[in-house]
């Protein structure tokens, strides 16, 4: 009777303390339910996702009894299809077989397109001249093989919507191929945008570079963890052209400045809190469902300190009170950990917040499938993410001041109201971002990074020194110098 007794209390407790803990903060304006996120639906002629590039991505059905093969394209052929245009292929079992690199702006260097150039040359996937020419004008003729996809996403990206037909009915089982194919037609744009640059084209440049930061708008809407981070990934890959045309001096006045509003106007921070709040309705409508019985083909998961394999419909059987605890603290790791990471108002993240959030708390008997987002890396995408867009954004008033002036400012204090409205701080310290000229007349921008140091506007290196690493070091805006006869890098 003790332990029917204390079953009972328990399961009223979980109950109890759950529906107490989600009326007050929905009284406060948090939402818990998943639906509440889904996006409202759109006239077709208003959404950029109806292109028809996209209609085969999302329309497949599942059959979570099928383990081997769940998932059932609609248009198998035309998927596959469409999935294969939209990368830049890669010959398998060849010298051929990985990418060049494309130039990593963070450690102030351009992308050498004489590499890109080889890549092509003889690879049967690309138009390709019949007699090279300079490296730039061979690799947009080789860019040409994405010209139809590109043109029909371009003409679609004006449209003033973007929702993609996401089944959020399956939550985390609910398939994001578009994803992985936007950011691949993102990395052509990066290409021929630098491309362009090169050949002297900078009006042209320019149009893939707003092209770019378009393509990662639709995503906007989406709201889950991935869609957000692909999105932070796809507006950075427009950061490596847009560094090449400013260091190169290769733009004017009206064109910088358009640049700079469109970077003006994405804000990730604010993304932030509306993804943490979308995988947190997705976590406790997962453990919903998992008490209905609903997802009996998830594999196996341990419960408690038992690591026998166990089934999860075996799970559905315990106390519904155990549920409810488990989305209690599901809900408290979010509203009490995780959102406050990121302060919008402020413009800040709090770094030391964020590495000691790190432990994924304890739930009653099983632990969460999927596991919770790694906390502060995301922190630190999100964080980045915004430093570079900040840096971006001053790196274009900059320019635009040597324009008007002649050279840099000595300050960044002399860029408002003029040239720019407001310098965001630093969104590590609060602090205003670290600023000097050069004695070869240029300057060096930056943010104390991940680390919180100073490090005297010297970018982080992984351990072979080859790459930029986002944890170490500073994140640094900055220009090699020109040459002396003024021939552009």
């Amino acid at each position: 009777m003790l332990v029917i007794g204390g079953c009972v209390a328990e399961n009223y407790r979980g109950h109890y303390l759950w529906k107490k803990y989600r009326r007050e903060w929905e009284a406060k304006g948090e939402r818990f339910d998943l639906a509440s996120f889904v996006p409202n639906p759109v006239a077709p002629d208003q959404n950029f996702a109806t292109t028809p590039f996209f209609a085969p991505y999302l329309d497949y059905t599942s059959d979570k009894t099928d383990q081997e093969h769940p998932y059932h394209w609609k248009d198998r052929e035309r998927y596959d299809r469409n999935m294969a245009l939209a990368a830049i292929p890669v010959e398998r079992g060849s010298k051929k077989s990985k990418l060049p690199e494309t130039g990593q702006w963070q450690l102030g260097t351009f992308t050498d397109l004489r590499q890109w150039q080889e890549y092509f040359d003889g690879n049967t996937n690309f138009p390709f001249a019949a007699t090279p020419k300079d490296p730039a004008s061979d690799v947009l003729t080789a860019l040409h093989r994405h010209d139809a996809v590109l043109d029909e996403l371009r003409a679609a990206s004006a449209r003033p919507y973007s929702v993609f037909p996401v089944h959020y009915h399956e939550h985390y089982q609910a398939l994001l191929p578009h994803l992985a194919s936007l950011k691949s037609l993102a990395q052509v744009v990066r290409l021929r945008a630098v491309a362009h640059l090169q050949a002297g084209h900078p009006a042209e440049a320019m149009q893939d570079v707003q092209f770019g930061l378009r393509l990662a708008d639709t995503l906007k809407s989406e709201g889950f963890l991935i869609s957000s981070l692909v999105r932070i990934g796809i507006a950075e890959l427009a950061l490596q052209p847009i560094w090449e045309g400013l260091a190169r001096q290769s733009w004017n006045e009206a064109q910088i400045t358009e640049i700079q509003a469109a970077l003006a106007r994405m804000n990730v921070l604010e993304d932030y809190g509306h993804a943490m709040r979308v995988e947190r309705a997705a976590a406790l409508y997962f453990i919903d469902q998992v008490r209905a019985g609903k997802l009996r083909n998830l594999g196996n998961s341990r419960i408690g300190d038992d690591e026998r394999a166990w089934d999860w419909s075996k799970i559905r059987y315990l106390p519904g009170g155990v549920f409810r605890q488990n989305q209690l603290t599901i809900a408290r790791r979010y509203q009490e950990q995780l959102i406050p990471l990121v302060d919008v108002k402020a413009h800040r993240v709090d770094v030391d917040r964020a590495n000691k959030a790190e432990d994924v708390p304890e739930l009653k008997h099983f632990q969460p499938y999927p596991p919770l987002p790694a906390v502060s890396r995301s922190a630190e995408r999100f964080a980045r993410a915004q430093a570079e867009l900040d840096l971006a954004v001053i790196g274009c008033a900059l320019e635009r001041h040597r324009l008007a002036t002649g050279s840099y400012p000595d300050t960044l204090d002399a860029l408002t109201p003029k040239f720019l409205a407001r310098i965001p701080p630093d969104v590590i310290t609060g602090q205003p971002l670290k600023y000097r000229l050069t004695e070869d007349g240029r300057f060096v921008l930056y943010s104390v990074g991940w680390n919180q140091s100073d490090d005297e506007g010297n970018p982080g290196l992984t351990a072979r020194r080859q790459n930029f690493d986002p944890r170490k070091g500073d994140w640094v805006w900055g220009y090699p110098a020109l040459p002396p006869d003024g021939v552009r890098p």
